[in-house]
């Protein structure tokens, strides 16, 4: 009982408010053969403090060697935390790894079965547009089934759990390819496959449409998960890999048309998933369909002009824009940006990842993780039992990034990269 109070008493900091009553339990402790080791290190831990977390630059040197620019995911995580950087890509720790079928898998294998599907298409030479319902099933099952190479199909079917899981794939897909082909259907763009991998990763889907003189590129991201676009997690790191993309196919397209102008018409994340809506409160079966619709809209940064966004998508149904009630200009909640302010945030992330590389290979790899108002990377993190986080001691803090406005997002960036 005394050595849970004294014990308590540390990790709460109320010793400081029951002085002699700590202190008398501190000197019988000390003197008690049986307890003494114990207290001491109780004592020693509860009056640490954090660590430096640093490593010399010749130690960052052996581990990292170099930091390939384009390498968005992991620039990513340690604009995060560095700690969880080091552990991943210094000490190359991992989770333990299981042979089973987990919902966390789900991703992995809808984008390589997205991948199979496109790759499919274009060696048949069939146009995403002229796809009928039947060759679309078709065509999903075959790229669902190619997609296992790391799980056996049978392991899918084996009990009732995994049916449902490879049943929910399935139904993935389909909504997906269906709300995709309705958006070429509905646009001028095409897609382009594009077979490397670029900075760091691999694009999931690269849209484009040719005028004279000019090609409109159109970047795609799919994810199965929550994540949206949020300019200001681009703004101190957090999401670099879009832009990232953009920018290497720009340069790609570059290379291919050197006689063309190459301007960005969006960058987004497209979220794979199968919402459902209240069919009860729909009148009819298109308002049914277009609440669907809404609910797998991009999320992202477009091109603030409104003849390439109808080339895009001409009911915008699917784009993160809307237009005021004349129909002539975007809305205020639009998430738009003019080719200048695309200039700008190309420019501004590769600072930002050069930037970041440095920092890694000087050596840091503080506990620090980011706080932008409830958001915290520890939640998910592999590394959160092996990092020794905890408030209550000195020195482990949250490094808390300001939210700033759209408009000081922009005139930040645009003042970095003038240094």
């Amino acid at each position: 009982c005394g050595l849970g109070l004294f014990t308590r008493g540390l990790n709460e900091r109320s010793y400081r408010e029951q002085e002699p009553l700590f202190s008398e339990l501190y000197s019988w402790y000390l003197q008690d053969a049986s307890s003494r080791e114990l207290v001491k290190r109780l004592v020693e831990n509860a009056f640490s403090g954090k660590p430096s977390d640093l490593i010399s630059r010749e130690a960052a040197k052996a581990l990292y060697h170099e930091i390939p620019a384009g390498s968005a995911t992991r620039l990513e995580r340690y604009a995060a935390c560095a700690f969880a950087h080091f552990a991943a890509y210094g000490l190359m720790l991992r989770p333990r790894q299981e042979y089973e079928f987990k919902a966390s898998s789900l991703g992995t294998v809808v984008h390589k079965a997205l991948e199979e599907f496109a790759r499919e298409l274009s060696e048949d030479g069939v146009q995403w547009k002229d796809l009928d319902d039947k060759v679309r099933e078709e065509y999903v099952d075959r790229s669902l089934e190619k997609s296992f190479s790391e799980y056996e199909l049978s392991l899918l079917k084996d009990n009732e759990r995994n049916a449902y899981m490879y049943q929910r794939m399935r139904r993935l897909l389909l909504r997906t390819v269906w709300e995709l082909q309705l958006q070429l259907q509905n646009g001028s763009f095409s897609p382009e496959l594009i077979e490397a991998s670029a900075n760091g990763g691999r694009i999931d889907r690269v849209d484009a449409l040719y005028e004279p003189g000019k090609v409109f590129v159109k970047v795609v991201d799919y994810k199965t998960g929550s994540t949206t676009f949020n300019l200001l997690s681009v703004y101190y790191g957090l999401q670099l890999q879009l832009v990232l993309y953009l920018d290497a196919v720009m340069d790609l397209e570059k290379k291919k048309h050197p006689e063309l102008e190459v301007i960005p018409a969006g960058i987004f994340y497209y979220p794979v998933k199968d919402p459902l809506v209240d069919a009860d409160k729909e009148e009819v079966l298109s308002n049914a369909e277009q609440a669907i619709r809404e609910k797998l809209k991009y999320s992202g940064l477009a091109l603030a002009d409104i003849d390439i966004l109808k080339k895009m998508d001409r009911t915008l149904i699917s784009l993160p824009v809307t237009l005021t009630d004349k129909g002539a200009s975007l809305g205020k909640k639009s998430s738009a940006a003019s080719e200048k302010e695309f200039e700008e945030l190309l420019d501004y992330v590769k600072k930002k990842t050069e930037a970041l590389r440095q920092e890694i290979l000087e050596g840091n790899a503080q506990v620090l993780p980011y706080r932008m108002k409830k958001e915290i990377p520890c939640t998910y993190c592999d590394f959160k039992r092996a990092c020794g986080f905890d408030r209550k001691i000195s020195g482990y803090e949250y490094r808390d990034l300001p939210e700033l406005s759209r408009e000081e997002i922009w005139r930040e960036m645009e003042e970095e990269n003038r240094k």
